[in-house]
């Protein structure tokens, strides 16, 4: 198995940079004339979509990081099968292999529950 520490590292770094690109774009000064004020809000709301969506990558991210330290890492949290090395190749963080994520998004859709687009598919 490749060394995945490093990428994860630089990973990291990029998504708290964006989080924080984000919280700053969310304290801009207000507008105050009417059309104004409704683009600083919605300036307001995208930036908030994307410091959740940084900070839910950057946890999966960090558990990666942790999974490696533990050494787990590289192995499939719901069946401890050896996730391939193209899987965690596209995507370093990938806590389980392809056939339990897809598994765990159909029960999912099943019980109707909306989930956060995980690991870059869809």
């Amino acid at each position: 198995m490749k060394d995945y520490l490093g990428p994860l590292r630089a990973k990291l770094l990029q998504l708290a940079e964006t989080a924080a690109k984000a919280g700053e774009l969310q304290v801009l000064e207000r507008d105050p004339e009417p059309a104004g004020l409704a683009q600083t809000m919605g300036e307001r709301a995208r930036a908030a979509g994307v410091a959740v969506l940084a900070n839910s990558q950057m946890e999966r991210v960090y558990s990666a990081i942790l999974r490696i330290e533990r050494g787990t890492y590289g192995f499939c949290a719901t069946c401890g099968e050896e996730i391939p090395d193209a899987r965690l190749s596209a995507l370093p963080e990938a806590e389980r292999c392809i056939e339990c994520e897809e598994d765990l998004e159909r029960v999912h859709a099943r019980v109707g529950r909306v989930t956060p687009i995980t690991e870059g598919r869809r």
